[in-house]
C-alpha cells in the first residue's frame, strides 16, 4: 500500500464515525455470508438449515406445532383389557373409539364381578360368578363342586366331602360302605380300612 494510501485510511479511521461506519460495514458483511436457507426436511418434516458453510454447518429447525415432541398414534386397548369386570357394556378404547363388551359363548353377565359367567356357576341372585372349580352351592353361596352336598343341602368344609350315599358331608378318611350303601360315612371315630368301618 502505498504511504500516501496508507495516512489518509489512519486520518479517516481516528474519527469516531468513520470507526462506527466500518464496524458496521465489516459485521453486515459476516453475517451476509452466512446466507443461512433451509436445504432439506427428515422424515418427520424437520426442516434442517444449512447456514452457509455446507454440511458442517447444520442446524434442525423444531416445528413449532409440535414443540419437537415426537407423538406417537394412539394404541387402543384390547378388548380383553378394555372390558376387565365391565361384561354388558359398551365402553371406550382409549382412542376414541367403542368396543362392545357384550358376552358370547353361551356366557352372561354376573352383575356385581362384572365377569362373563357359564350359567352353572352363577351365584348369589345370578350376580357373582364362582371360579373354575366350584359351582353355586347351598345358600346360594360358590362352593367346591366335590363339597356341594346334597340331600342334606351344605357346602362341606375344607378336608370334608360329600359322602354321596348317606348326602352328608364326612372326613375322606370315613368314606366306606356301610349297610351295603356305597360312599356312605362310618360313624366317628371310626374310618374306613380296606372298605369296612373301623
Amino acid at each position: 500500500m502505498e504511504g500516501t494510501r496508507f495516512d489518509s485510511l489512519a486520518r479517516t479511521m481516528s474519527t469516531s464515525g468513520s470507526r462506527r461506519r466500518v464496524l458496521g460495514a465489516l459485521l453486515a458483511g459476516a453475517l451476509g455470508s452466512l446466507r443461512l436457507r433451509a436445504t432439506r426436511a427428515d422424515e418427520s418434516g424437520t426442516a434442517i438449515a444449512d447456514a452457509g458453510g455446507g454440511d458442517d454447518n447444520l442446524a434442525i429447525v423444531v416445528n413449532p406445532a409440535t414443540g419437537g415432541n415426537d407423538s406417537k398414534p394412539c394404541q387402543p386397548k384390547s378388548q380383553q383389557e378394555a372390558c376387565e369386570d365391565r361384561c354388558d357394556q359398551v365402553v371406550n378404547d382409549g382412542c376414541g373409539g367403542e368396543i362392545d363388551c357384550s358376552c358370547d359363548g353361551g356366557k352372561v353377565c354376573a352383575e356385581k364381578d362384572g365377569l362373563c359367567c357359564r350359567p352353572e356357576q352363577l351365584c348369589d341372585e345370578k350376580r357373582v360368578c364362582c371360579p373354575p372349580g366350584e359351582g353355586c352351592g347351598p345358600g346360594d353361596a360358590c362352593c367346591p363342586k366335590e363339597r356341594i352336598c346334597t340331600p342334606s343341602d351344605v357346602c362341606c368344609a375344607a378336608g370334608d366331602v360329600c359322602a354321596r350315599g348317606g348326602g352328608v358331608c364326612c372326613a375322606s378318611q370315613r368314606v366306606c360302605t356301610v349297610g351295603g350303601v356305597d360312599e356312605a360315612c362310618c360313624s366317628a371315630p371310626q374310618q374306613c380300612v380296606a372298605g369296612v368301618c373301623q
